[in-house]
């Protein structure tokens, strides 16, 4: 009786190995191309939007009854808005509060009770949301990431990294591609 016994040669190890490299970048390339697909459809979202911060800063709605207070707050807005006072990298609330009239304790109570935020926060949400702006016009596509950071007020690529991805959901360079 003649048993027969496969003895696997050479060219059909290379042959199993290849098929199973092959199958193997297959499954991870299409697994990234799904993750692409998935990222891609949440920066459009986000991008859609029209304020990217969490919650939309909204001075019309203000709890305070002191006509003093929501003076200060038109003030704020109109800084923050018009003036465009967040552009200044060296911004502090202690400087905000002396360009207003105010001082550090009021202004920082202000922005507490009725923005329903910290100074930091809103400065933060202000720049972003200009950064945005910068990433989303076509004439600044050759600005790096840092000149965009600087153009937003921020003077670390570090600082700026964090409070884009915190609301934004994504980092500037993957938002940017």
């Amino acid at each position: 009786m003649f048993v027969y016994i496969f003895e696997p040669s050479l060219s059909s190890f290379i042959i199993v190995l290849l098929l199973f490299t092959t199958v193997l970048f297959g499954y991870l390339y299409w697994d990234r191309q799904r993750k692409l697909k998935w990222l891609l459809k949440r920066m459009q979202k986000r991008r859609g939007l029209t304020d990217v911060v969490t919650k939309e800063i909204n001075y019309e709605e203000s709890p305070i009854s002191d006509p003093g207070d929501n003076l200060l707050v038109q003030k704020i807005k109109q800084a923050f808005e018009e003036d465009k006072v967040y552009l200044d990298s060296m911004l502090t609330i202690e400087s905000l509060a002396h360009k207003l009239g105010t001082n550090k304790s009021t202004l920082s109570r202000v922005i507490n009770e009725t923005l329903d935020r910290n100074f930091p926060t809103l400065l933060n949400d202000y720049r972003v949301k200009y950064a945005l702006e910068l990433f989303n016009d076509p004439k600044n596509a050759n600005y790096t990431i840092e000149a965009i950071a600087e153009l937003s007020g921020y003077n670390s690529r570090q600082v700026f990294h964090k409070a884009f991805k915190s609301r934004v959901g994504v980092p500037p360079r993957r938002f940017r591609n």
